[in-house]
């Protein structure tokens, strides 16, 4: 039986592949494997790396993202006699970190 060689990487090394990882096309088993990465070892970083971000809203960064003005929804759009509320949209947005925001 031959027993792999265990690799140490660093920090920086671990935040590239993490990176290469998020920006590529291949799911978690195929780019682990491709890398001769441990799938575990990837998660633990990815976390570790997406909470030492800022937290929006903290001030101790600049906006993540630029707001863009949306147009007033045309009252012909809306059918009328439609109770307020009762319209059938919902906007679902991935805050990342598991986090979603829902509206009805």
């Amino acid at each position: 039986m031959t027993q792999r060689k265990k690799v140490v990487r660093t920090p920086r090394q671990w935040r590239r592949l993490v990176t290469e990882f998020e920006a590529g096309d291949l799911g978690p088993k195929e780019f682990c494997r491709k890398r001769r990465l441990s799938s575990t070892q990837l998660y633990k970083w990815r976390k570790r790396f997406r909470d030492e971000e800022p937290a929006a809203g903290n001030g101790s960064a600049g906006p993540l993202v630029d707001f863009m003005e949306l147009p007033p929804v045309s009252p012909k759009a809306v059918p009328a006699g439609a109770p307020a509320g009762d319209g059938d949209w919902r906007v679902e947005l991935d805050l990342g970190g598991g986090m979603v925001l829902r509206l009805r």
